[in-house]
C-alpha cells in the first residue's frame, strides 16, 4: 500500500539488528529503537533541518548522533558534564504536547488519501463511466502527480514558507480538493455528457489535482515537522513519537480502507451507492485536522526556511556540463568523475566547493541505483487498479465455516489485506526471518532484489487467477432479447461488472482466492520498501540527505507513469497483461542486482562517513 504508496506504512525492520547501541537506549529495554520506527518517516536532523516523506528511518538516530556531535561545543568524550547531559537526553522520554497535533493531523490525512484510494477506481467507472483502462491510468496518474508533488513541496519548505507554512497552507489545498471530488460526486451537479451519458469527470479530474497537490506537498513535511519538536539528542523519545507516528499511519489506512467502502455502499441521491458521502466524510475529518494543528501553533517549535540543496545541485550539474565542454575544447585531461569540472565555476571552487562536489558524486552514485526500481512501484501500485478490478469479476459472497453467518466482501475492501498482512508480517520478519538469515539481513541491496522477484511471483499469481477467471461462465440482462444472455467478450464482462450488472453462473472464483497474492507481495513489500528508504538515508551524504529522498519518491511517480502508458496503450487483455508486467520486474531485479555489484565496488570511495557505533555502514551493502 504506497504511501509512497508501501513505503507510508512500512517500518524498517533492520535497523534494530544493525543499531544495538540506539536499541539499547529504548526505555522499553528489550524492542530495538529502531524498529519501532516507520520507515517513510525519515528525517534528517542535520544542521536543524529534518527532511522526510511521511516515514521514520533507523538511520534517523545516525543522523540525530552526528548532529548532537556537531552542535556540541564540547566533546562527550572529554567533558564529563557534556557526556552526562547528553545521556541524560537521550533517556529523556517526555513527549512535548505538541506532538498530539502532529500525530492526529496525519492519523486524518492517511485516513483520507487511502480512503480515497480505495474507492477511486470504482467511482470512476461505475459512477462517471470511465472505461477500465482509462480508469487505470486516472488513478496512476493520481499517484504519479502526488509523489511528484513531494518535491515541490520540499522546495517550498526549504526555500520560502518553512515546513509549518507549508503544511497549513497545502492542507487547505488538500480539503478544497476533497470538497470539490465530494460536491461533485452528487448527481446533478455536473453536466452530463451527451454522449456517453455519464456525467463529466472535469469535475473529478480538478478535485484529485487539488488532492495529490496537497498531499504531495506536504509528505516531506509532517512528520520531520515533529522531529523538530525534540531535541536532536532525545533519541528515545523520538523513538517514541516515530512509533506514534507509525501507529497513526496504519490506524488511519487500515480504518479507511474498512469504512470507506462501506460509506459507498449506502444508498442515497435515489442511487445504490453514495460516493459524496464516502468522500466528505474523509473531506470533514481533513478540515477538522488542519483546524487543530493549526490550534497547536503556540507550543511549536517552528524553524525558518534556510535554502533548497536540490537547487545547488541542479546549479553543479548543470556548472559541470558546460565545464566540461570548455575543457574538452581546450583539450585538458579528462577528470575522474564529469561532476568534478563544476570546480571550475566560482560557485563551486575551494575546498567548501570540492566537499559539496565530492557530495553530489556520491549521490548520482546513489541515484544510479535506483534507476530500475519504478518497475517495482509500477506493478505495487496497481492493487488499487488492476487488482480491484480483477476482485470486481469475483464471487463478493464468502461462507464462514462453524456454521457463521455468510458475509459480503466488497472488491474494494480486499486492499485491507495488504494493511493486516503488514502488521502480521512486522514481528514475524523483526523477530524470526532476519535473525535466523544473515545472508538476507545484512545485504540491503540483496533483499531488495529479492522483494522485487516476490512482487513479479505476485503477479504472476495474479495473471494466473485471471485466467482461470476469464473461464467462468457470466451472463447479462440483454434488455432487448428480455431474457439473460452469456456474455464472452472480456472487455465486454469487465464493463458490466464495474456496473454491477454481471452475474457468474459456472466456474464461480471466490475473492478470497486473492489472498495469496496479497501475501506474497506483502512480502516483496517489506523486503523492498524500507531496505530502500534506509539504502537511500545511510548512503547520501549528510547535506544531500532530502535529495536523495526526492528522488527516492520520484521513483514512485515514474512507475505509475509506466502504468498509465502501458494502460492506455490497451494491446493486451487483463491476464496477459499482468504476466507481462511480472516479466518486465523479473527483468529489472536482473537489472538492479547487477548495478548494484557495481555500485559495492566503489563503496570504498564513498563519501559518507558512518555514523558513531554504526559499524555495518562498513560492509558490502550486497
Amino acid at each position: 500500500m504506497p504511501d509512497s504508496p508501501a513505503s507510508d506504512r512500512t517500518p524498517l525492520l533492520t535497523g534494530a539488528l544493525h543499531r544495538p547501541a540506539a536499541a539499547s537506549s529504548h526505555p522499553g529495554g528489550g524492542a530495538s529503537a529502531s524498529s519501532d520506527i516507520s520507515a517513510n518517516d525519515l528525517t534528517t536532523a542535520a544542521d536543524g533541518e529534518c527532511m522526510n516523506d511521511d516515514d521514520a528511518s533507523a538511520g534517523l538516530l545516525a543522523c540525530v548522533a552526528t548532529d548532537t556531535s556537531r552542535r556540541s561545543s564540547a566533546d562527550p568524550a572529554t567533558d564529563p558534564i557534556e557526556d552526562a547531559r547528553l545521556r541524560a537526553l537521550a533517556a529523556d522520554t517526555r513527549i512535548p504536547p505538541a506532538v498530539a497535533f502532529i500525530v492526529g493531523n496525519e492519523f486524518c490525512e492517511r485516513f483520507t488519501f487511502y480512503g480515497i484510494k480505495a474507492i477511486l477506481y470504482i467511482y470512476l467507472t461505475r459512477y462517471l463511466r470511465v472505461a477500465s483502462a482509462s480508469a487505470t491510468a486516472l488513478v496512476h496518474a493520481f499517484n504519479m502527480f502526488a509523489y511528484t508533488a513531494t518535491v515541490f513541496g520540499g522546495w517550498l519548505s526549504d526555500s520560502h514558507w518553512g515546513k509549518f507554512k507549508t503544511i497549513v497552507v497545502l492542507s487547505l489545498v488538500y480539503c478544497c480538493g476533497n470538497l470539490v471530488l465530494s460536491a461533485t460526486a452528487i448527481p446533478g451537479v455536473m453536466p452530463i455528457d451527451p454522449v456517453s451519458g455519464s456525467p463529466s469527470v472535469l469535475g473529478a479530474v480538478f478535485g484529485l489535482g487539488l488532492l495529490a497537490l496537497g498531499t504531495g506537498g506536504i509528505k516531506p513535511c509532517v512528520a520531520a515537522f515533529g522531529g523538530d519538536q525534540f531535541h536532536p539528542s532525545q533519541t528515545s523519545a523520538i523513538t517514541i513519537y516515530f512509533s506514534m507516528f507509525y501507529f497513526a499511519i496504519n490506524s488511519g489506512s487500515l480504518f479507511s480502507m474498512v469504512m470507506t467502502p462501506l460509506l459507498r455502499s449506502q444508498k442515497c441521491f435515489g442511487r445504490d451507492d453514495c460516493f459524496p458521502l464516502a468522500f466528505g466524510t474523509p473531506s470533514l475529518l481533513m478540515l477538522v485536522s488542519t483546524m487543530i494543528f493549526v490550534s497547536g501553533r503556540r507550543w511549536y517549535k517552528v524553524r525558518p526556511a534556510d535554502g533548497n540543496v536540490l537547487a545547488r545541485v541542479w546549479d553543479a550539474i548543470k556548472a559541470a556540463r558546460v565545464e566540461r565542454a570548455r575543457a574538452t575544447q581546450r583539450g585538458e585531461p579528462i577528470k575522474s568523475h564529469w561532476i568534478e569540472y563544476a570546480s571550475a565555476d566560482p560557485l563551486f571552487a575551494g575546498q567548501e566547493g570540492a566537499r559539496f562536489l565530492g557530495d553530489v558524486r556520491q549521490l548520482l552514485r546513489v541515484v544510479w541505483v535506483f534507476l530500475p526500481l519504478p518497475i517495482f512501484w509500477t506493478l505495487y501500485d496497481q492493487q488499487s487498479s488492476r487488482w480491484t478490478s480483477q476482485a470486481l469479476l469475483m464471487q463478493h459472497e464468502v461462507k464462514l465455516p462453524f456454521g457463521l453467518p455468510e458475509i459480503s466482501v466488497k472488491p474494494d475492501q480486499m486492499q485491507v489485506t495488504n494493511a493486516l498482512l503488514i502488521l502480521a508480517f512486522i514481528p514475524l520478519f523483526a523477530r524470526v526471518i532476519y535473525p535466523s538469515a544473515h545472508w538476507l539481513r545484512d545485504h540491503p541491496l540483496r533483499r531488495m532484489a529479492i522483494g522485487m522477484v516476490l512482487v513479479g511471483f505476485s503477479f504472476v499469481m495474479a495473471s494466473l487467477l485471471q485466467w482461470r477467471i476469464d473461464g467462468a461462465t457470466y451472463v447479462a440482462w440483454d434488455k432487448a432479447a428480455g431474457t439473460m444472455r452469456e456474455v464472452t467478450s472480456l472487455a465486454e464482462r469487465a464493463s458490466l461488472a464495474e456496473i454491477e450488472q454481471l452475474k457468474c453462473v459456472k466456474g464461480c472464483v471466490s475473492v478470497l482466492w486473492q489472498v495469496p497474492q496479497y501475501i506474497v507481495i506483502t512480502a516483496g513489500e517489506i523486503l523492498f520498501s524500507p531496505t530502500g528508504l534506509e539504502f537511500a538515508f545511510t548512503h547520501a551524504p549528510a547535506s544531500m540527505k532530502s535529495v536523495c529522498q526526492s528522488a527516492w519518491q520520484l521513483t514512485t511517480a515514474v512507475g505509475n507513469l509506466l502504468v498509465i502508458v502501458v494502460a492506455e496503450s490497451r494491446l493486451m487483455d487483463a491476464a496477459p497483461e499482468l504476466m507481462f508486467f511480472a516479466f518486465c520486474l523479473f527483468f529489472a531485479a536482473g537489472v538492479f542486482y547487477f548495478m548494484s555489484r557495481g555500485f559495492a565496488e566503489h563503496e570504498a570511495d564513498r563519501c559518507v562517513s558512518p555514523a558513531p557505533g554504526d559499524s555495518e555502514l562498513e560492509e558490502t551493502v550486497l
